[in-house]
């Protein structure tokens, strides 16, 4: 899984508790984690469109409302659809073994982390933006 450090976030995020009620600035937090993710989202459907056959993968990608995971509130992209898309995407991305041993690199591979650590900076401003927005900074 990719994961994102933003340094400081701790204390701005206990900063903005003192002054919002918890409910609201979950909302904030979700509406903020929407944006980046919608974002994170397009990206990664374009890239899989360069390298698409049918372009079932890149259709069929979206991502989770906002959850509580091990404390920390997250979104998850994933892949969902009539094409059923998940079940090859982990293939796609990482190569795979052939019945003979051979190691094979899909047309995709590794595209969907480079997209991730390309626009990191990106999807970090895009939250530290929406949230700015929302509280009126």
């Amino acid at each position: 899984m990719f994961t994102f450090n933003v340094d400081g976030i701790e204390q701005t995020l206990a900063d903005l508790e003192s002054i919002f009620s918890e409910q609201n600035l979950q909302k904030i937090k979700d509406k903020a984690l929407e944006e980046g993710a919608t974002f994170m989202r397009n990206k990664i459907h374009a890239a899989q469109l360069k390298t698409k056959d049918t372009g079932a993968m890149a259709s069929e990608v979206t991502f989770s409302d906002p959850q509580t995971i091990d404390g920390e509130r997250v979104v998850t992209i994933h892949w969902k659809g009539p094409d059923n898309r998940y079940r090859v995407v982990h293939l796609v991305e990482n190569g795979f073994y052939d019945r003979s041993g051979k190691f094979i690199k899909p047309a995709g591979y590794g595209q969907i982390e480079n997209v991730l650590a390309s626009n990191q900076a990106r999807y970090i401003q895009i939250v530290q933006n929406s949230i700015a927005r929302q509280i009126g900074a």
